[in-house]
Protein backbone atom coordinates (compact mmCIF):
# COMPACT_ATOMS: atom_id res chain seq x y z
CA UNK A 1 0.00 0.00 0.00
CA UNK A 2 1.51 3.34 -1.00
CA UNK A 3 2.34 5.79 1.73
CA UNK A 4 0.05 8.80 1.08
CA UNK A 5 2.28 11.11 3.09
CA UNK A 6 5.42 10.63 0.99
CA UNK A 7 6.31 9.93 -2.59
CA UNK A 8 8.75 7.23 -1.56
CA UNK A 9 8.17 3.87 -3.23
CA UNK A 10 7.34 0.98 -0.92
CA UNK A 11 9.18 -2.34 -1.07
CA UNK A 12 6.37 -3.86 -3.15
CA UNK A 13 6.49 -0.92 -5.53
CA UNK A 14 10.25 -1.28 -5.94
CA UNK A 15 9.68 -4.94 -6.87
CA UNK A 16 7.09 -3.83 -9.43
CA UNK A 17 9.57 -1.30 -10.83
CA UNK A 18 12.21 -4.03 -11.08
CA UNK A 19 9.80 -6.38 -12.85
CA UNK A 20 8.65 -3.57 -15.16
CA UNK A 21 12.29 -2.94 -16.10
CA UNK A 22 12.93 -6.65 -16.74
CA UNK A 23 9.84 -7.38 -18.83
CA UNK A 24 10.92 -5.69 -22.10
CA UNK A 25 14.16 -7.67 -21.95
CA UNK A 26 12.24 -10.91 -21.40
CA UNK A 27 9.87 -10.09 -24.27
CA UNK A 28 12.86 -9.41 -26.52
CA UNK A 29 14.51 -12.71 -25.54
CA UNK A 30 11.31 -14.66 -26.15
CA UNK A 31 10.71 -12.92 -29.48
CA UNK A 32 14.22 -13.80 -30.63
CA UNK A 33 13.79 -17.42 -29.50
CA UNK A 34 10.44 -17.64 -31.24
CA UNK A 35 12.05 -16.38 -34.47
CA UNK A 36 14.88 -18.91 -34.09
CA UNK A 37 12.38 -21.76 -33.69
CA UNK A 38 10.40 -20.54 -36.68
CA UNK A 39 13.54 -20.51 -38.88
CA UNK A 40 14.97 -23.80 -37.62
CA UNK A 41 14.45 -27.01 -39.61
CA UNK A 42 13.03 -28.82 -36.59
CA UNK A 43 10.42 -30.95 -38.31
CA UNK A 44 7.59 -32.65 -36.49
CA UNK A 45 7.82 -30.74 -33.20
CA UNK A 46 8.08 -27.30 -34.78
CA UNK A 47 4.35 -26.40 -34.45
CA UNK A 48 4.36 -27.42 -30.77
CA UNK A 49 7.50 -25.42 -30.04
CA UNK A 50 6.08 -22.37 -31.82
CA UNK A 51 2.88 -22.72 -29.80
CA UNK A 52 4.83 -22.85 -26.52
CA UNK A 53 6.99 -19.89 -27.54
CA UNK A 54 3.86 -17.91 -28.45
CA UNK A 55 2.27 -18.77 -25.07
CA UNK A 56 5.37 -17.62 -23.19
CA UNK A 57 5.57 -14.42 -25.23
CA UNK A 58 1.88 -13.70 -24.67
CA UNK A 59 2.25 -14.16 -20.92
CA UNK A 60 5.27 -11.85 -20.72
CA UNK A 61 3.49 -9.21 -22.80
CA UNK A 62 0.35 -9.38 -20.63
CA UNK A 63 2.40 -9.16 -17.43
CA UNK A 64 4.27 -6.12 -18.73
CA UNK A 65 1.00 -4.40 -19.62
CA UNK A 66 -0.47 -5.19 -16.19
CA UNK A 67 2.62 -3.80 -14.47
CA UNK A 68 2.46 -0.62 -16.57
CA UNK A 69 -1.19 -0.12 -15.57
CA UNK A 70 -0.55 -0.86 -11.89
CA UNK A 71 2.38 1.56 -11.76
CA UNK A 72 0.36 4.26 -13.52
CA UNK A 73 -2.45 3.73 -11.00
CA UNK A 74 0.06 4.33 -8.21
CA UNK A 75 1.41 7.42 -10.02
CA UNK A 76 4.80 5.85 -10.74
CA UNK A 77 6.60 6.52 -14.01
CA UNK A 78 9.80 4.67 -14.97
CA UNK A 79 12.08 6.47 -17.42
CA UNK A 80 14.70 5.20 -19.86
CA UNK A 81 17.89 3.65 -18.51
CA UNK A 82 21.17 5.37 -17.96
CA UNK A 83 24.18 3.04 -18.19
CA UNK A 84 27.14 3.92 -15.98
CA UNK A 85 29.61 2.39 -18.43
CA UNK A 86 30.59 -0.27 -15.94
CA UNK A 87 27.98 -2.80 -14.87
CA UNK A 88 24.95 -0.92 -13.57
CA UNK A 89 21.86 0.35 -15.33
CA UNK A 90 20.07 3.19 -13.57
CA UNK A 91 16.40 3.78 -14.29
CA UNK A 92 15.14 7.14 -13.09
CA UNK A 93 11.57 7.04 -11.84
CA UNK A 94 9.01 9.43 -10.48
CA UNK A 95 6.83 8.20 -7.65
CA UNK A 96 4.00 10.52 -6.59
CA UNK A 97 6.19 13.58 -7.23
CA UNK A 98 9.34 12.11 -5.68
CA UNK A 99 12.24 11.48 -8.07
CA UNK A 100 14.75 8.70 -7.56
CA UNK A 101 16.53 6.06 -9.59
CA UNK A 102 16.52 2.30 -9.52
CA UNK A 103 19.92 0.69 -10.10
CA UNK A 104 20.33 -2.86 -11.30
CA UNK A 105 23.52 -4.67 -12.26
CA UNK A 106 23.67 -6.50 -15.60
CA UNK A 107 24.41 -9.83 -13.91
CA UNK A 108 21.47 -9.37 -11.56
CA UNK A 109 19.26 -8.62 -14.57
CA UNK A 110 20.42 -11.83 -16.26
CA UNK A 111 19.79 -13.86 -13.12
CA UNK A 112 16.34 -12.35 -12.55
CA UNK A 113 15.42 -12.96 -16.20
CA UNK A 114 16.52 -16.59 -15.93
CA UNK A 115 14.44 -17.06 -12.78
CA UNK A 116 11.37 -15.46 -14.34
CA UNK A 117 11.72 -17.49 -17.54
CA UNK A 118 12.16 -20.64 -15.46
CA UNK A 119 8.88 -19.91 -13.68
CA UNK A 120 7.11 -19.36 -16.98
CA UNK A 121 8.45 -22.60 -18.43
CA UNK A 122 7.57 -24.46 -15.24
CA UNK A 123 3.99 -23.21 -15.52
CA UNK A 124 3.80 -24.41 -19.13
CA UNK A 125 5.16 -27.81 -18.09
CA UNK A 126 2.59 -28.04 -15.31
CA UNK A 127 -0.22 -27.18 -17.74
CA UNK A 128 0.98 -29.80 -20.20
CA UNK A 129 1.23 -32.47 -17.46
CA UNK A 130 -2.30 -31.66 -16.28
CA UNK A 131 -3.64 -31.82 -19.83
CA UNK A 132 -1.86 -35.14 -20.34
CA UNK A 133 -3.40 -36.56 -17.15
CA UNK A 134 -6.84 -35.36 -18.24
CA UNK A 135 -6.36 -37.11 -21.58
CA UNK A 136 -6.51 -33.95 -23.65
Amino acid sequence: MPNPLTGLATGDELEMIRDFILMPHLVEMLTRSRTDVDRAPIGLLKPALIHVADALLDRATREHKALRQELAGRRIKVHDAEFDGEMVYYYPYTCRGYEDRFGIMREVMRTELSIKLGRYVGDVQKTLREANRAGV
